[in-house]
């Protein structure tokens, strides 16, 4: 869950927050220090080895050639636990990218010392939370970033043994904001499994469960959960099968909300085995296009899910699954998907979307539109663009549900 919960921070966030503000002129002319050593010197992943790097350049340049480094120095020390280091290159990076990088390395502090990140973090939770507007809604709405923030604080009091501390806090923003926040619950029922309120906790588990916004570590201990109320001799397969289908219901309303209808543009791409595929000629059949690349984690994850996808459909001659590599960094980009999918034994049908060495962009993903990977484009039988998904669920089987429940829609020409 901690790394569920660093994860969204950082895609909320996004390093790519971090921007380069332009340097003023202070008529002395500084060297100006190499794009390729900085990349070396950031490319570091031990801390203090990384300081010395910097400290051997420090004489020789102006702090505002460093940048970037300044953040990964203080992200990579609050990895360590390191707090005074953390601390000291926060004050040296720029003002504009400060509160974005506080964030970022508090949150990654709370893993590694808990104990020196907790009173960070109760200040964030103070001065992030969002004040209700005049004659606005009665509660303020929350922000993704906010709500890791409390749930990050909830885990570290829980870390540092303050138990009920935890739950007074959660459960104080449980009762304020509801149960709308899949983090904020998580965060919730940390706290009652380790407080052993299970009775407590069993309805919230039920319906992250039922919502699919449930971890994977938190769905693992739901048996588990349910015994401890209901008995052990209570029949769980029963209960499992009712939520099953009220999973279903659920999934079918959100897959219906999020149906679109665009006209797919067409392509020709090739794939590993050098033959042509257009898009025209899949007409008739409804067409999952999955953009990834080696280089991209959250794409890889997805894969077992994906790979459970595939083999649900195999026999059905009217749906077809494609992975375009796309936004490609290798220098062979087709050799190198081939050894990935070969290797870990997926029996996908890849696609070679090549970025342009000129514009640096990938064209079909451009067409679609696809900022950010992993992405899934579903088109239906008629050559129109039904759903654009980005991301992917964490949990295989619950991926696999999401996935199947788009295609089915859309072979009941929906």
């Amino acid at each position: 869950m901690k790394k569920i919960l660093l994860s969204a921070l950082y895609l909320f966030i996004g390093v790519a927050a971090y921007s380069q503000q332009p340097t003023q002129n202070s008529g002395q002319q500084m060297p100006k220090i190499s794009a390729e050593l900085l990349k070396k010197i950031e490319a570091e992943p031990d801390p203090v080895k990384m300081e010395k790097m910097y400290k051997e350049l420090a004489n020789d340049y102006d702090d505002q050639q460093f940048g970037f480094l300044f953040f990964r120095m203080t992200e990579r020390f609050a990895r360590a636990g390191n707090t005074s280091k953390m601390m000291e290159y926060y004050n040296k990076v720029d003002s504009f990218n400060r509160k974005a990088t506080y964030s970022i390395a508090v949150q990654s502090l709370a893993v590694a010392n808990p104990k020196d990140a907790e009173p960070l973090l109760k200040e964030m939770t103070v001065s992030q939370k969002p004040k209700p507007k005049v004659n606005g809604p009665v509660k303020p709405v929350f922000s993704r970033n906010y709500q890791t923030t409390c749930a990050l604080y909830t885990q570290t009091l829980l870390k540092n043994g303050k138990d009920k501390q935890a739950y007074d806090y959660i459960s104080g923003l449980i009762a304020e904001q509801g149960m709308d926040s899949p983090i904020l619950n998580e965060a919730y029922i940390q706290v009652l499994l380790q407080t052993r309120r299970y009775a407590e906790a069993l309805p919230v588990m039920e319906k992250e469960v039922v919502a699919m916004t449930v971890s994977p570590e938190t769905k693992a201990k739901f048996k588990e959960v349910f015994l401890k109320v209901n008995g052990a001799n209570a029949d769980f397969s029963a209960y499992e099968n009712k939520l099953i289908q009220g999973m279903e219901t659920s999934l079918a309303a959100k897959v219906a909300e999020k149906a679109v209808k665009v006209s797919a543009a067409d392509f020709v791409l090739t794939d590993l085995s050098g033959h042509k595929v257009a898009l025209k000629d899949l007409r008739g059949k409804v067409v999952v296009l999955d953009f990834w690349a080696t280089w991209c984690g959250p794409c890889k994850a997805s894969f077992p899910g994906m790979q459970k996808a595939v083999n649900k459909y195999k026999n059905d001659p009217n749906v077809k699954f494609y992975f375009v590599h796309t936004m490609d960094k290798a220098a062979d980009p087709t050799a190198d998907a081939r050894k990935y999918i070969t290797e870990n034994n997926y029996s996908f049908d890849v696609l070679m979307d090549f970025r342009n060495k000129e514009t640096q962009s990938s064209a079909v993903a451009k067409s679609f539109g696809i900022k950010a990977i992993p992405t899934k484009i579903i088109i239906d039988a008629d050559g129109f663009v039904r759903f654009n998904t980005v991301g992917a669920h964490p949990d295989a089987n619950t991926a696999v549900m999401e996935i199947s429940a788009m295609i089915e829609f859309l072979k009941k020409g929906s």
